[in-house]
């Protein structure tokens, strides 16, 4: 469900009181509220150069810019028991690493005081000239040990054939301890 599609839901079941959107640049707005949720689909895709990407897809040399910056906030933020709700590229690691030296998103939140509740996700397919197929250069030289899925949902190196492969993109649930 993308965020409109929760806005929709909000209104639909008429308990648009209860819920506040804000918007503006990560934590910026906010001023030390405390909320039950945080949900969040930062830019995350590793790129070396802004002039690569447009602004929508750049997370960082290794794709972890904002999201540190929003895991390690979220623990400011959030009432003990909130929920913290993120869409992450498979291949940046969710329970294990995908590079020896970069910590997968599990490591990351339990060192903010989070873990872990569950998991939903979907595939998407890899688009020949897409960000993701420009950007698979920089996946294999920073991710080695990632994968892609084939049409028939089997992992797939990353060196195999990248124009039949799909992306997995989970949507983890952590709760604040």
């Amino acid at each position: 469900m993308d965020t409109s599609d929760l806005g929709k839901q909000i209104l639909i079941n008429s308990i648009s009181q209860r819920f506040k959107n804000n918007l503006g640049s990560l934590f910026e707005p906010i001023n030390f509220q405390n909320f039950d949720l945080i949900m969040s689909n930062v830019a995350q895709m590793p790129i070396d150069r802004i002039s690569q990407a447009t602004f929508h897809d750049h997370g960082g040399f290794d794709g972890w810019l904002y999201l540190d910056d929003i895991i390690r906030k979220s623990s400011f933020f959030l009432v003990r028991g909130g929920y913290l709700v993120l869409m992450i590229f498979d291949f940046l690691g969710i329970h294990e690493r995908t590079s020896k030296s970069i910590p997968c998103l599990q490591e990351r939140l339990e060192i903010n005081g989070f873990r872990i509740l569950d998991e939903y996700s979907y595939y998407k397919k890899v688009r020949k000239n897409g960000q993701t197929y420009r950007a698979i250069q920089q996946i294999k030289k920073i991710y080695p040990l990632a994968t892609f899925y084939n049409f028939n949902n089997e992992r797939i190196s990353i060196s195999e054939n990248i124009e039949e492969a799909f992306v997995y993109l989970p949507c983890i649930i952590s709760k604040k301890k």
